[in-house]
């Protein structure tokens, strides 16, 4: 069957090559279909990562929350509980195995305290801290951040914000603090990194959580916190966060909360569902005129084989080689037409993108991606075969005496 197929492939090629009038005219609806596809998708794809990073750097649309219940309200009065249960630093693994591949997972126990380092004494805004606590809002100018491998080896290390650094030894440059000791509380720790300067500021530093004491946990509990690579996955991952909590906890309504913008998390997600579904809509009938050029074109190609078909009908062709043989020759087509698509595609992207930057006085990438990829592929070979149906039929159905008096 395969060799059959290639054969069929082979032969469709080679009747391509020789009526290249007939193949330009074929490929040229497909063509413009494909390319409007590909710009549009690009264009499309460009526009929902730049949605999404605008959304990562001005709200919290992409993050979860998952806090401990500390307070009981009762006849409108809010009372402290006793005691309270909380997420420990102990479960970060089965959280980052459940949601590593989705989002970060962050843990942070946050107090305010004194920071000395030699004789300055300094208040500060203090974080004990998992990696992506610093991955996803800050940037380090000198030095590194906190890693794993300070969780896990309890290594004695801090990162300190540009505020900080600026307050602690006035006459040193904040890159010139790397390797000094600060004390915090009980702890002496090595300075490693130091932020980049954001405007208006408060001193503030962050270490390994696990050098967080677990009693201080049953004074204060950890924030768990969890964002999303893609805002409207959030809300899958919300379910996923509440049965984990039902697995690991009782009464989990009573003594968490988890928090996240549902609606406005609805909304974004129909938007993006909307904006798809438009673009769909007018790539579909792009792709459709150019499937209907393509069936047209091998109509005629029939016709104009006529004589052809019936000789070979008569000295054994079955039906199923002669409408395989057109099915090839569509689906060739279309693959040509889907490559050259692709090119001006991309050429439109290459165009358009530095215009919309200019605009919009930002940056600005069309991007095609995977699935996007896979999107024109699969058009590609559904367009040449759903328009090559007919005329491959029609082939296959003459009679072999008609088609041979077939004049052309």
């Amino acid at each position: 069957m395969f060799s059959i197929i290639a054969i069929s492939v082979a032969e469709a090629f080679k009747t391509l090559r020789n009526n290249i009038l007939h193949t330009l005219l074929s490929t040229l609806g497909i063509l413009i279909g494909v390319g409007a596809l590909v710009s549009i998708l690009a264009l499309g794809d460009g526009m929902e990562r730049f949605g999404r990073e605008q959304i990562k750097s001005s709200t919290d649309l992409d993050r979860m929350m998952v806090v401990s219940k500390t307070s009981t309200e009762v006849d409108g009065v809010v009372i402290p509980r006793d005691s309270f249960l909380y997420i420990s630093p102990k479960s970060l693994d089965s959280l980052n195995a459940l949601f590593g591949q989705s989002g970060i997972v962050v843990m942070t126990y946050d107090f305010r305290d004194f920071v000395t380092l030699d004789t300055a004494r300094r208040g500060a805004y203090c974080v004990a801290a998992t990696p992506g606590f610093i991955e996803s809002k800050n940037i380090v100018q000198f030095g590194r951040a906190i890693t794993q491998e300070d969780i896990n080896r309890r290594d004695s290390v801090v990162v300190i914000n540009h505020a900080l650094a600026t307050r602690l030894k006035s006459h040193l440059t904040p890159d010139q603090l790397i390797g000094q000791m600060i004390h915090v509380k009980n702890m002496q720790l090595k300075i490693v990194g130091v932020l980049e300067q954001k405007p208006e500021e408060n001193p503030a530093l962050a270490y390994p959580i696990s050098l967080q004491a677990e009693a201080d946990y049953k004074k204060e509990p950890p924030v768990l916190s969890i964002s999303a690579h893609k805002a409207e996955e959030l809300l899958q991952m919300k379910t996923a966060m509440e049965a984990w909590l039902n697995r690991n906890f009782s009464n989990v309504k009573e003594n968490f909360e988890v928090f996240t913008r549902e609606s406005y998390l609805k909304e974004l997600s129909k938007g993006i569902g909307v904006f798809k579904a438009v673009m769909g809509l007018i790539v579909g009938i792009s792709i459709i005129v150019g499937g209907i050029g393509i069936m047209n074109v091998l109509l005629m190609s029939v016709t104009e084989r006529t004589r052809e078909i019936g000789i070979r009908k008569a000295i054994g062709a079955k039906r199923k080689f002669i409408a395989l043989q057109f099915l090839a020759e569509a689906l060739a087509i279309s693959l040509l037409g889907t490559l050259l698509g692709t090119l001006l595609g991309l050429l439109i992207c290459a165009i358009a993108s530095p215009i919309i930057s200019n605009q919009l006085n930002t940056k600005f990438t069309a991007m095609i991606g995977t699935s996007s990829a896979l999107t024109i592929t699969f058009v590609a070979i559904i367009i040449g075969v759903v328009f090559g149906v007919f005329p491959a039929m029609k082939a296959a159905r003459l009679s072999p005496i008609e088609a041979m008096r077939h004049e052309n």
